[in-house]
């Protein structure tokens, strides 16, 4: 089973690899991203999150679980919003970040075939901040206030 890596990991800030469908890791990885963000409480996870710098998203839905792979995406609205964000990788720290309203995404499925889809409001948000750890880049750079966390506390451990 595979634990979430925090704050100051490089694999958390480096770009992801683009996903080979020929892996035979792949239903595992998947497999264990799903455990480790359901034991987690969470609602989307990243492969860089478990160290594993595979470019593949795992969002839980009404539905289920969302798998992307390779995601792109392809077109953001110009209003944004501000909301609150946490982040598995960040235990224990929140804050307000403004992101694009709405969004158009494209992936593969686990099968290798093209999807695409429109997103808007918590499920925009969430593909936004997962396809972020994929590029490596982590919301706590893009919070414009922190609202819960002791931030000396976690610049001490970005340092460490």
């Amino acid at each position: 089973m595979s634990k979430i890596i925090t704050f100051n990991h490089p694999t958390l800030s480096k770009q992801a690899r683009p996903v080979k469908f020929n892996s035979p890791d792949l239903a595992k990885t998947i497999k264990d991203m799903v455990k480790a963000m359901e034991l987690d409480n969470g609602i989307g996870l990243a492969a860089p999150q478990i160290n594993i710098s595979q470019q593949i998203v795992v969002i839980k839905t009404e539905d289920g679980f969302l798998t992307l792979l390779n995601p792109k995406i392809t077109r953001k609205s110009l209003k944004k919003v501000e909301i609150e964000e946490g982040c598995l990788s960040f235990p224990g720290f929140f804050g307000l970040v403004k992101r694009p309203q709405k969004i158009k995404i494209c992936w593969e499925d686990k099968e290798g075939n093209h999807q695409k889809m429109a997103a808007d409001g918590l499920m925009a948000r969430v593909l936004q901040h997962e396809v972020d750890h994929l590029n490596g880049k982590l919301f706590i750079y893009k919070v414009n206030k922190f609202t819960r966390g002791d931030t000396d506390e976690l610049w001490k451990k970005m340092q460490s």
